[in-house]
Parts: structure tokens; sequence; C-alpha cells
């Protein structure tokens, strides 16, 4: 489904029906958004953790999830996201295989049918918390208002235009925009009686990693990822970038191997760029592996790899499970909020007037229709990392 309806429903359907359910408590005399939340000393019994978009945000919400399982052991911890996400969730042992609660995001018609679906299996288990991660959906304070957990935490925007929820968060988190997301998120868990919750994130064994004998003859495998994503494609690289980065490449490190990863989606962009590269017999040391690869394959191809250039995505933030080197190239978004953790991320950031340009308060929607942030990273800089690194 596409991103921009998503958006104009949340608005326009999810406005007026947080307005309607903010009034509810009020006439029924239930707890309202100023009260004290539950009883920080023994935890709930159960919780449920939100995060349908992003797979890097999913993974920026683990030391929340982790600070406030450690200081509540006995609760038992749901997760809930879109279907594609299921996998980041299980390699990072956020909730049980079975309280892992997805919704098909494919159609207007799967969400609404799995959201029903959803809302019917929580209210059987009886989930007495929500903690929201999402930052200011309509849609999930709707379904966690809806889902009848007494305690419902969520970032609320006191006088912040734009951005409110009503009264359906009734556990309220100021957002700071001043924050990285994972610290952010971790104020969440915070509100419930959990420590701050750091920044570490688990190194992490998928198995062995695609074509692991055709690229053990290289001494160096180096990975490109051209794939940004659908939410925020002002996030991309020119080909011509990486079609010339992996010349430079190449011509530098004659005993590498280039592999390329991607969704499918990127397969003709990917295929491009190495048409790009300007000796055909370079080309035998360039591997295309986009939208073939699993999620556990890609973290282990990373893994096994010697260093990663990247666009800001959730590949980013994947490539933070494992300890190889990455470049990370940033655009209208900005590292000092959304950075990869785990201390082995090289953010290339130009800081132009204009930068950052999304953000959680234009809903990740910039007007800008030319990315010069992206196209002022030069490859030359990018191979100076590389080398750097290497």
């Amino acid at each position: 489904m596409k991103i921009n309806f998503m958006r104009i429903a949340d608005y326009w359907v999810g406005k007026p029906l947080c307005l309607i359910l903010s009034i509810i408590p009020a006439i029924k005399g239930l707890r309202g958004a100023n009260e004290s939340p539950l009883d920080k000393r023994d935890g709930p019994d159960k919780v449920l953790f939100i995060k349908l978009f992003g797979i890097g945000s999913i993974i920026l919400s683990y030391p929340a999830v982790t600070a406030f399982k450690e200081r509540f052991p006995n609760t038992r911890c749901y997760y809930l996201t879109f279907a594609s996400n299921r996998g980041i969730i299980e390699i990072l042992g956020l909730a049980a295989e079975e309280d892992i609660i997805t919704i098909r995001d494919n159609s207007i018609i799967t969400v609404m049918i799995d959201a029903v679906r959803a809302l019917r299996r929580i209210k059987r288990e009886a989930i007495p918390v929500t903690v929201d991660f999402e930052f200011f959906s309509r849609f999930t304070a709707i379904f966690a208002y809806l889902s009848g957990a007494a305690d419902r935490v969520g970032f609320y925007n006191y006088h912040t235009e734009g951005l409110s929820r009503g009264k359906v968060i009734n556990v309220p988190v100021s957002y700071n925009h001043t924050k990285h997301t994972s610290e952010v998120f971790s104020h969440l868990t915070e509100a419930l009686g959990a420590a701050e919750a750091g920044d570490k994130l688990p190194v992490v064994d998928t198995g062995s990693p695609p074509l692991a004998g055709e690229l053990g003859e290289f001494k160096l495998r180096i990975i490109f990822n051209t794939a940004s994503s659908d939410l925020i494609s002002l996030r991309s690289w020119t080909l011509e970038h990486f079609s010339r980065l992996a010349d430079l490449t190449l011509d530098a490190y004659p005993d590498a191997a280039v592999i390329f990863t991607g969704t499918k989606n990127e397969k003709g962009s990917v295929k491009a760029v190495i048409e790009g590269i300007t000796n055909p017999d370079k080309r035998e040391r360039v591997f295309d592996l986009s939208g073939e690869t699993t999620l556990e394959e890609l973290i282990a191809l990373f893994a096994a790899s010697d260093i990663i250039v990247t666009i800001d995505s959730g590949t980013a933030h994947m490539a933070s499970l494992t300890d190889t080197p990455i470049i990370d190239l940033f655009g209208p978004e900005t590292p000092a909020l959304y950075g990869p953790l785990g201390g082995n991320s090289t953010n290339i950031y130009m800081g132009l007037p204009c930068q950052p340009c999304i953000s959680v308060f234009n809903g990740k929607h910039s007007h800008c229709t030319d990315n010069i942030c992206m196209q002022q990273i030069t490859t030359e800089a990018v191979l100076k990392l590389i080398k750097d690194s290497l």
C-alpha cells in the first residue's frame, strides 16, 4: 500500500476518530491523560509494543524493549508490526514467535482485515498495556485504544501544532526532537519504570552468507547497497555515482569483489549501475544479489564482508547488527537522530542549510524535488572513507 495514501487516510480519517474517542473517556469518567500511569513496581503481566513502519526503526527500538524486559522479566511481551518486518523481530528476539502479531500492508483491504483480527486476538489475550513507538500515527493510537488496554503509552503533542492524537494516549510522553530515535523510544519504556536504555545492539549470527564459495576467492568483499525505500525516495544516490564508485573501488583493490544488495524492485537499477562500470573485465568481480537474499542471508552477508557502503535506510541498521564497518550516506534525514547504533558506522552528512528536510513534524514528507544533499556527496569522498577503513 502506498505511503502517501496511508498519510492521507491517517489525517482525514484518523483525526476525527481520535477526536471522537477522546470525548468518550470524559463522558465515562475513564482515566485521562494527566493521571498517574500504572504501578511501576511489579510491571504488567503483558505488554504490546507497536511499530508498523520501518525495519530500521524496529532495530532502534531494541534497547528500549530490552531495558523493559530487564526491569520486568516476568512480563509477556507482544509486538505488533507489518508482516514484512516479522523476520527482524524474530532475529532480535523482541517477542516470542507466537507473540508477534502482524498486519499485511498489501492494500487497504488487507490492512483492515488483519487489523480487526489483531484487535480480536489482543482483546482475547487481555493485554493491559500498549507502547506505541510510532511517531504520532493516529492509526496506531486508535488501535491501542480499541484494544481495550488500560494504559496506552505514546508520544503526545502537547503544544505542537498538527500532531494531535487527542486523548487516546493516556500515558503521554513528550517527543524530544533533539535526541536520537533510540533514546526517545527509551523514554516510552522509562514511563513504565524501565531503566534508561542505552544504545547497545546485539551482534547476531544468522548462518552462512550466500555465494560463500565464490566470494571466498576474494581477499576483500565490499558491499554497496543502492536501495533507499519507497517511504523516502529523496535518500537515493544517483546510479552514476554508484557506477563510478564501483569503478574506482575495483581499480583500487584488484583482489576485491563488489556485491550489490537491494530489494527486488532495485534489480533494474543495479543492472544499470553495473553496466555503467567502464571496463567489462572488472564486472567479473561484481555480484548482483539485489532481491535474491532472505533477511537472514543478508545479515550473514554483511557479517562476512569487509565494509558496507549504504544509503541511509533500514539496511544500515541491519548492518549495525554485525561488526562490519559501515559508511552511511545521509541526505534528507540526519544521523543525529537516525545514525546506526553499534559504533561501527561512519556517517556522511553535508550539513546544508536545508538539511534535514524531513522529520516527525512534517510526516516524513518533504517539499524537496531535487536532493542536492545526496548529489553533493562525491564518489571520491566515499572512496577515501573506504580506503581509511580498509
